[in-house]
């Protein structure tokens, strides 16, 4: 019994064969840079409203301007945690296929996802082992 895999890219399926796939590596981006640049949005905005206030020519505009230099600021704070989050729930699955040089690349797959095609496809490769006996 072969066991099979649909890869689903966009409009294009395409079926492999557990014993067609040589290697499979999943890996993600870092969270840390989302994160550093909300930190430093933070700090800036802070700076901004807490610091620089004593200089006349920014005090000015920050009397002027400062609902919107507070909201632009929040609104890329929330844009990049949420995109520090997005980063951590997904990953880039990569398969190798036996007689291929260039391997598939599926991105912006759930993690978890990643996790059971590894399990399947692992346990379909020990499984073709045992029966051929090696």
């Amino acid at each position: 019994m072969a066991h099979k895999m649909v890869l689903r890219s966009f409009l294009k399926y395409r079926i492999i064969n557990y014993g067609e796939v040589k290697s499979v590596e999943v890996y993600s981006k870092s969270m840390i840079p989302p994160l550093v640049t909300s930190i430093l949005l933070t700090v800036t905005q802070l700076a901004i409203f807490f610091g620089l206030k004593e200089i006349d020519p920014l005090n000015i505009i920050i009397e002027h301007h400062g609902r919107s230099i507070l909201i632009i600021c929040n609104i890329l704070i929330i844009t990049s945690l949420a995109l520090a989050f997005t980063r951590v729930k997904m990953a880039t699955l990569k398969i190798t296929l036996i007689g291929s040089d260039e391997p598939l690349k599926l991105h912006y797959v759930l993690r978890s996802t990643c996790n059971k095609i590894v399990e399947s496809v692992q346990a379909s490769i020990h499984g073709y082992e045992s029966q051929d006996g090696t």
